[in-house]
């Protein structure tokens, strides 16, 4: 019992610091600011007040005029996106024309289908340093990711869903499939009701 006794005179002496301390006035605390007039505060806030309103105007005008010309930035690349792609195939263009002339010339089928492969390979060159791919699926599994099915068939030398032939080429740009291919798909028991 004599250890509860203690604890009690210690928070009753807390109790009574606390209290003691709480009737003891306050002081007051002195500094530069207390000179001044309450008029002079107020002044210097509305200038300060005024100031900072016309930083925000001129930070409001600055943000505007910086998405302006984000947008317009941004429709100048939309505009002229195509533009490197489209000079590179002007050349190309020039080189059909000069194609179609010849063969009007010509006598030699076999030079005139030259000319015109060089121009295919020049064509697919620029495409692909541009990120064009040609999606590969023949004799593949059909992923209808890649592929749209326009004709089944019971191929007995391919398993079943292998892509047996391909009717239109599918193209990836940059790994995003810009144009599917269009093939046949081996399906095993077509055509035999089962």
């Amino acid at each position: 019992m004599q250890g509860k006794n203690k604890d009690e005179q210690r928070v009753k002496t807390v109790k009574d610091v606390i209290a003691e301390e709480m009737e003891k006035p306050l002081e007051k605390v002195e500094s530069a600011d207390d000179n001044k007039k309450p008029a002079e505060d107020v002044s210097n806030m509305e200038n300060d007040i005024k100031t900072l309103n016309e930083q925000i105007k001129r930070m409001q005008a600055d943000f505007e005029n910086y998405k302006n010309r984000l947008a317009r930035d941004a429709e100048e690349n939309r505009k002229y996106a195509s533009e490197k792609l489209i000079c590179r195939q002007l050349e190309l263009l020039d080189n059909l024309e000069r194609a179609i002339k010849s063969a009007d010339e010509t006598k030699d089928i076999e030079a005139f289908k030259k000319g015109i492969e060089l121009i295919y390979k020049k064509m697919r060159d620029i495409f692909e340093k541009e990120g064009l791919k040609e999606i590969k699926c023949v004799g593949e599994q059909y992923d209808p990711n890649l592929a749209e099915v326009m004709m089944c068939e019971d191929n007995p030398e391919a398993g079943d869903d292998t892509v047996t032939e391909e009717l239109e080429k599918g193209y990836t740009l940059k790994d995003k499939v810009i144009r599917p291919a269009k093939v046949k798909v081996c399906k095993k028991g077509l055509g035999t009701g089962g």
